[in-house]
């Protein structure tokens, strides 16, 4: 028979040790949220276990009301933890937990006061406990193939496994003919659970180091995608997206490429200084994304150039975002009054009914044609690729090959 005083006590020390190695990861890694709530969950709970054990030396009522309260509250901060981890909004808000929490405390203390019942206190802690199973498996589940992980996947057997115990002790207990009627007596519904919660808590622990790790990996693979000036994608980020994007188009869906240059922006630099240069790249990046919304790729391509892939749309619809994009720009608000408007031309072209090995860099090559040819009629224009501007640009065009060091 296994020694529930000694479980308690394995229980407690493993959640203390998991709440240190979750300060660490807290202090070391600042800028990932949620990590400082699983450990201060962790800490509640071990918290909670020592009031529980401390039944034997504490009012039963003092040990009922700080050791279920506090283990609420440490399974309400981890559930903080994982949806500010996973960037999503907690199910329950602090008000409405503060509410429940009332409640149960209430009843709790009427089932220990008024009408003792061990069994159905016990019995509704658990049931509490399977639901907090229940919202963070919710919470930590992949939405999607590419959201799946080793330390979700942790975490979800973690969940799952504790809920699952949870709800069986629960059960146990209301069915059990066993004349338990004190924590220290429930050994047969009581312990087993308590040996499994041990258990989950190392791996549990190990989970939330692995979601640490992947989500540092993600941070760094994103901050290698964008361009620093601009927040906008680089141009390596560019390139190994939009191939893969504009090569799966199948007919009658076509893709659209604009390629967009800032008028006289070496003069602006070369009059007004880079650091002005930079604040009107900023401002353009700016206004791009608000034109484009979040869907299409947008990308600083090189100095002042930006590429747009625009998946799914007509030459039609492409024209008119382009003259959508180049009318807002005019319309900025200078960073600086002594620069004056600011303008841009774009080259626009299309995948319809072009067939092309490479076709991605076959259309990035049009649409930089069709801007120079714009720019070579006046700037601030947009302009729709035609064959005829194929050797417009022959011997000025850059290489806009994979090849080029990024």
């Amino acid at each position: 028979m296994l020694d529930i005083k000694t479980i308690f006590f394995l229980l407690a020390c493993s959640h203390l040790i998991g709440a240190v190695v979750l300060m660490f990861l807290a202090r070391s890694y600042t800028e990932i949220p949620g990590i400082k709530e699983w450990a201060i969950g962790r800490i509640l709970v071990s918290a909670a276990l020592v009031f529980y054990m401390l039944r034997i030396a504490i009012p039963i009522e003092l040990s009922v009301l700080l050791g279920n309260g506090l283990l609420c509250l440490g399974l309400y901060s981890a559930l903080l933890g994982v949806n500010k981890v996973v960037a999503r909004a907690p199910q329950i808000s602090p008000k409405q937990f503060a509410l429940l929490l009332l409640l149960l405390m209430a009843v709790l203390m009427y089932w220990t006061i008024i009408d003792y019942s061990y069994i159905y206190r016990a019995s509704l802690i658990a049931m509490v406990t399977t639901a907090f199973m229940l919202l963070l498996i919710d919470s930590i589940r992949p939405r999607s193939k590419q959201q799946r992980s080793l330390g979700k996947s942790l975490l979800m057997f973690s969940y799952c496994t504790l809920g699952l115990s949870e709800l069986i002790k629960a059960l146990a207990l209301l069915f059990s003919t066993l004349p338990e009627s004190q924590l220290f007596e429930a050994q047969s519904v009581t312990a087993l659970p308590m040996f499994i919660a041990t258990c989950t808590s190392i791996t549990t622990t190990v989970g939330y180091f692995a979601l640490v790790v992947e989500t540092l990996n993600k941070r760094l693979i994103a901050l290698s995608d964008i361009d620093s000036l601009t927040q906008t994608l680089n141009r390596r980020a560019l390139l190994e997206k939009a191939k893969v994007l504009v090569e799966q188009q199948k007919p009658p869906y076509q893709t659209a490429i604009l390629f967009i240059d800032i008028d006289n922006f070496k003069l602006i630099n070369d009059t007004h200084g880079h650091a002005s240069g930079d604040c009107v790249l900023q401002q353009v990046a700016s206004t791009l994304a608000q034109q484009l919304g979040e869907a299409p790729l947008l990308a600083r391509f090189g100095g002042e150039e930006f590429v747009v892939i625009l998946p799914d749309t007509s030459e039609k619809l492409a024209l008119a975002i382009g003259e959508n994009i180049r009318s807002a720009i005019e319309a900025m608000t200078p960073v600086l009054t002594a620069i004056g408007r600011v303008t841009c031309s774009v080259g626009v072209t299309t995948s319809e009914q072009k067939q092309n090995p490479d076709l991605f860099f076959a259309l990035l090559h049009e649409a930089d044609s069709a801007m120079y040819h714009a720019k070579q009629n006046g700037k601030n224009r947009v302009s729709l690729y035609k064959p005829t501007m194929t050797r417009a640009r022959k011997s000025q065009q850059p290489n806009l090959e994979p090849s080029l060091e990024l």
